[in-house]
């Protein structure tokens, strides 16, 4: 089908854009299942369109075809992609991709860009996260911040050749970092290095199908990886109680405020590891718990005290089928009841996991 993307060919961002809907889900669909070892192919749900659905990108300078410095990513023929055209990022996201590209040319930054990260408010805000080479850049970006018009903020830091994160231990030059998205019709309100989701319009369901695949209603559920409390929030309003980890500070405070006045819900700092060998400790008992995964596995440590913390039944979101599979290998009397594909990215070769495992 027509990929319509000017840049489709020698972006390396969307390698399925030009695949028909059917083709690109049985591709999700038997990565996850070779991965699983499963026999039977997973079902696949898509709730978007693949153009327009980015709310945040994360970028890298270089020139183009015609010689221009852009933001984007290395295309496939040596040049750098210009994502401010990218169809699928919002119209938001593209303005501001080109707000940040005007920066960097006002500061002249072209050869000190490691990465910079791109995100969009829903009250039309935009923070723009620069991560720099040297001081010097630092200093002539701070000069040009005062050009900027309100709502745009901006965070900097100097890095380590090749560093890749632009949010983490940065300060802030201009205006308030902090951003806003919705679910539901509830705003989330998330600083840096908090989480915010690439596709805010497919959070919507996939926190729903987790819950209901959890079965907490009168539960008490442990969450691992909460991020800044979205779907801790859902949860709480069903369940009887909710403990909520992430490794994040930042993401536990921002989980406070968009928790304030839920009574039932215990937020912790702490690697996942440590935290469940502490609350095994404490005699802490739970019936359910959530797995937000990363692409590593969780590993033994993490996981094989949950059993003796009373879970039966959790849910495990894998952004990789490999560090799922994994994960199942190390966690004892682990049983896969259910298994679908859950595609946040369209046109893209990521896709989420769904897996609900009952133990004992």
């Amino acid at each position: 089908m027509d990929p319509a993307c000017v840049q489709f060919g020698q972006c390396p961002g969307c390698p399925l854009r030009h695949a028909s809907p059917e083709f690109e889900e049985t591709h999700h669909a038997r990565v996850a299942t070779q991965a699983l070892r499963l026999e039977t192919l997973l079902q696949v749900t898509s709730p978007t369109s693949r153009d327009g659905f980015r709310s945040r990108a994360v970028v890298r300078a270089g020139p183009s075809g015609d010689g221009h410095f852009v933001l984007g990513l290395g295309g496939l023929d040596g040049d750098m992609v210009d994502l401010s055209v990218c169809p699928a990022q919002t119209p938001d996201s593209r303005a501001a991709l080109s707000t940040a590209t005007a920066l960097m040319l006002a500061a002249r930054l072209e050869a000190d860009i490691e990465t910079v990260a791109v995100t969009t408010s829903i009250d039309g805000r935009l923070r723009l996260s620069f991560c720099l080479r040297t001081e010097d850049g630092l200093l002539r970006l701070r000069s040009a911040v005062a050009t900027l018009p309100p709502g745009v903020s901006v965070t900097a830091k100097v890095s380590a050749p090749r560093s890749r994160d632009a949010e983490y231990d940065a300060q802030v030059l201009a205006g308030d970092p902090s951003v806003l998205f919705e679910v539901d019709g509830k705003p989330f309100i998330s600083h840096p290095p908090s989480w915010v989701p690439q596709s805010p319009k497919t959070v919507s369901q996939l926190r729903a199908d987790v819950v209901a695949a959890l079965d907490a209603r009168g539960s008490t559920v442990l969450e691992i990886g909460c991020g800044v409390g979205t779907t801790t929030r859902a949860l709480a309003e069903v369940a009887v109680s909710v403990t909520a980890i992430d490794r994040e500070r930042q993401a536990i405070a921002d989980a406070r405020l968009n928790l304030a006045g839920f009574g039932n819900v215990d937020l912790r700092v702490g690697l996942a590891a440590h935290a469940v060998r502490k609350l095994l400790s404490r005699g802490a008992r739970f019936d359910r718990a959530l797995l937000h995964g990363m692409r590593l596995p969780f590993g033994p440590e993490a996981l094989r005290f949950l059993p003796a913390l009373g879970v039966k039944r959790l849910v495990y979101l894998a952004p990789s089928a490999k560090a799922l599979d994994a994960d199942l290998e190390a966690l004892p009397g682990a049983r896969l009841t259910s298994a679908d594909v859950f595609v946040q990215m369209p046109g893209t070769s990521h896709a989420l996991v769904r897996a609900v495992v009952e133990l004992g």
